[in-house]
């Protein structure tokens, strides 16, 4: 067999064909896969705590409290009691000491008041 030669120059591309038909719909999904998702806003009480309460999910649901406008970084915000129809966030400060010119957390917190706390409630 022979040696091949070189390849020739690339043709002229055609005009494109004409759109084909259009394919049928997919089967509808499972119903029922949507979860709830809420969210409620509270102020803190004077002993910090934030007290909020839905109809009944089916289980606890998920809960992300944030404090609004974003507090300092010595505010918590701690979920204190969970249930399917409602939870307690409390908002507690850490105490900042001075000790020999240095800066210091205590284990000692405060309840802060008039905070307002958001929470997202997400279905599990």
């Amino acid at each position: 067999m022979g040696e091949t030669g070189s390849q020739g120059l690339q043709g002229i591309t055609g005009s494109q064909g004409p759109t084909g038909a259009q394919g049928t719909t997919g089967p509808q999904g499972p119903s029922g896969i949507s979860k709830r998702i809420e969210s409620y806003s509270g102020t803190s009480d004077a002993s910090g705590n934030v007290f909020y309460s839905w109809d009944a999910f089916p289980d606890i649901p998920n809960i992300q409290p944030v404090t609004y406008p974003p507090t300092s970084d010595l505010c918590v915000a701690r979920l204190t009691a969970v249930s399917a129809t409602g939870c307690t966030v409390q908002i507690t400060q850490r105490i900042a000491l001075t000790v020999l010119s240095l800066s210091v957390l205590s284990f000692a917190s405060t309840p802060v008041s008039g905070i307002t706390v958001k929470i997202l409630v997400t279905e599990t």
